[in-house]
């Protein structure tokens, strides 16, 4: 059984979708929807893309809250890579390779305070 808003494969007899919890009607058919990436709310990747400018802008401005947001940036762009057809996961792409940039610059800033705070101490 296949849930009709995301695709996913449920099991049978489930009243709601593990992964996206939308509620199974009892006349759902049993075989996922041509177009999945269609149903789950014409994602476009924009959530990964945004997640990895804004958590590498605040890389430089607040280490620890850019840092959470670069680790979203790169979950989300994963998952969302995995719903899109290849052609339309470009920003999700894009938004994972900035997280990924942006926790390189965390380490990278955390590792040069160290190295600052040793010569004072």
């Amino acid at each position: 059984m296949y849930c009709v808003k995301c695709g996913s494969e449920m099991a049978e007899g489930a009243q709601f979708c593990t992964r996206c919890g939308t509620r199974v009607d009892a006349g759902q058919p049993n075989a996922p929807q041509a177009d999945t990436a269609q149903n789950v709310k014409e994602n476009t990747g924009n959530t990964a893309l945004i997640l990895g400018i804004v958590g590498l802008a605040l890389t430089f401005i607040i280490s620890i809250v850019g840092l959470i947001l670069c680790i979203i940036a790169i979950t989300t762009g994963n998952k969302e890579r995995k719903i899109l057809p290849t052609e339309k996961a470009g920003k999700a792409t894009a938004g994972m390779i900035l997280g990924i940039i942006g926790l390189g610059l965390f380490v990278v800033s955390v590792v040069i305070a160290g190295f600052a705070m040793s010569a004072f101490f």
